[in-house]
């Protein structure tokens, strides 16, 4: 096996000439034209710094971090899950915000027509064991006008 040496060359280009090359076991060439200055170029100089000090910060001016209200939202996927999880022990490991969307299903297919007794029927094609409580509890947190309904068709 034939082994090809590699020659590095760098080249920085000012003005058409070269300024150095290196590997070639060469000196690096200067030519006659003088290297360009900053603003020779057009580049922006640097600016003095303020010459005011800065007053620092100190840990009692910063303002407090806002505390938010808590979201609403995150209230009512709380109190479904644990109304679901107290009868269907068997979704203790599923979050809240995942029981959520089934309660908010469970609304949107009753709003959309279906009977409570068919939203129970989808439900337990998904959750055979839990359908009766997630159909249930979900009215009485995400969509009060169907509470009655729901509890009358499954008793």
């Amino acid at each position: 096996m034939r082994r090809h040496t590699v020659v590095l060359t760098t080249l920085l280009l000012i003005g058409g000439t070269a300024a150095c090359s290196f590997g070639t076991g060469e000196t690096p060439r200067r030519d006659a034209a003088p290297r360009p200055t900053v603003s020779a170029l057009a580049l922006p100089t640097a600016t003095k710094p303020p010459t005011s000090p800065t007053p620092a910060l100190s840990t009692s001016a910063r303002p407090a971090p806002a505390v938010s209200a808590p979201d609403p939202a995150t209230e009512q996927a709380a109190r479904y899950a644990a109304a679901v999880r107290a009868q269907a022990p068997s979704l203790a490991r599923v979050s809240d915000d995942n029981l959520a969307v089934q309660g908010q299903l469970v609304c949107s297919l009753l709003d959309s027509g279906d009977s409570p007794k068919s939203v129970y029927q989808t439900m337990q094609s998904a959750y055979p064991d839990a359908a009766k409580a997630m159909t249930t509890s979900a009215p009485a947190i995400y969509c009060p006008k169907y509470t009655a309904a729901v509890n009358t068709a499954l008793r």
